[in-house]
C-alpha cells in the first residue's frame, strides 16, 4: 500500500471501491482519508450494497 503524508506527519490513504449487484456497478473513489475515515468508509460502502451484492474496496 501507498500513503502519502501531509505536512502535520499524518498519513492519508486513498480508498477505490466497486460494487457489483444484479441491478449493475457503482464505484467511486475517496482520496486522501486518515486512518479513522478509512474504517467510516468502509463501514459506509458496506451498507449501501444489498445482499448478495459483491463489494470490493481498495486502499492504497
Amino acid at each position: 500500500m501507498v500513503a502519502t503524508m501531509d505536512s502535520d506527519g499524518v498519513t492519508r490513504w486513498d480508498v477505490e471501491w466497486e460494487i457489483q449487484g444484479r441491478k449493475g456497478t457503482r464505484s467511486g473513489k475517496l482520496h486522501e482519508l486518515h486512518e479513522q475515515e478509512v474504517a467510516g468508509a468502509r463501514h459506509a460502502i458496506r451498507l449501501h450494497a444489498r445482499r448478495g451484492d459483491t463489494v470490493n474496496i481498495r486502499v492504497t
